[in-house]
């Protein structure tokens, strides 16, 4: 058609070249990543953990405005370890004494802590700009959730808040980074090196394995037993 590119006609403006190369696919690649992460079944889980964050168990507690579907996104998706019900209920009584078990936490660093001389001595324009450690947590986002989740693991709070206790440690497992991908294909390029190139499929996928997943315990006897049962001669020799 008049006035179209052909296919395999070159760019010459290094401009346009810049736009249609690569400004166009990381927009399409960063919206497709949004779109793909904050879904109709992704975006309620995300408000939801969002409740475990020390702001908004402030403004629960302050104002007692949880909402009516807190946590329904959250048992959507890992209904078979917490129930929204029991989430909601255990929520608003753990939002009113958060603050009260952090105190209780930080109580005793602060009896046996030991500070210069100088530090000591404070004058009252110090003491008029003093800032809060509970503010102070809430305005630098020190009040996350592996914050929340240690103050209730170490005032033993498991039994007490047992549903909040599972959510937290649900939140704090969840694959939020792209290390471990990261990690594989590292392994990748030590594992089909130059020297590896014609590796078939089949023992690169076992080698990756093993490479990738050695935390996990292999009875040595059971994988003789099962190497025995492909291999008569191999069960001769054992």
């Amino acid at each position: 058609m008049p006035g179209e590119n052909i296919a395999d006609e070159q760019i010459s403006c290094p401009i346009k070249n810049f736009q249609v190369n690569t400004y166009y696919t990381i927009i399409d690649i960063v919206s497709t990543q949004i779109l793909e992460r904050f879904n109709d079944q992704s975006t309620p889980l995300y408000k939801d953990i969002s409740l475990f964050h020390e702001k908004r168990l402030k403004k629960v507690a302050e104002q007692s405005n949880l909402p009516t579907d807190a946590f329904d996104g959250f048992e959507m998706v890992y209904g078979k370890f917490v129930q929204a019900d029991d989430l909601r209920r255990e929520y608003k009584q753990f939002s009113d004494s958060y603050f009260m078990f952090k105190k209780l936490m930080i109580l005793p660093e602060k009896i046996h802590k030991t500070d210069d001389i100088d530090e000591e001595i404070e004058t009252s324009d110090n003491t008029e700009s003093d800032i809060d450690s509970e503010d102070l947590d809430l305005a630098t986002n020190q009040g996350n959730i592996s914050t929340v989740f240690k103050v209730c693991h170490q005032n033993n709070l498991k039994e007490v808040f047992p549903s909040i206790y599972i959510a937290l440690c649900i939140c704090l497992t969840l694959p939020v980074s792209s290390s471990s991908p990261e990690r594989a294909f590292s392994k990748l390029k030590l594992i089909k090196s130059r020297l590896r190139s014609t590796m078939g499929e089949d023992r690169l996928e076992s080698l990756m394995l093993i490479s990738c997943e050695k935390d996990i315990n292999i009875d040595n006897e059971k994988v003789i037993k099962t190497l025995t049962t492909y291999s008569t001669v191999l069960k001769n020799l054992l």
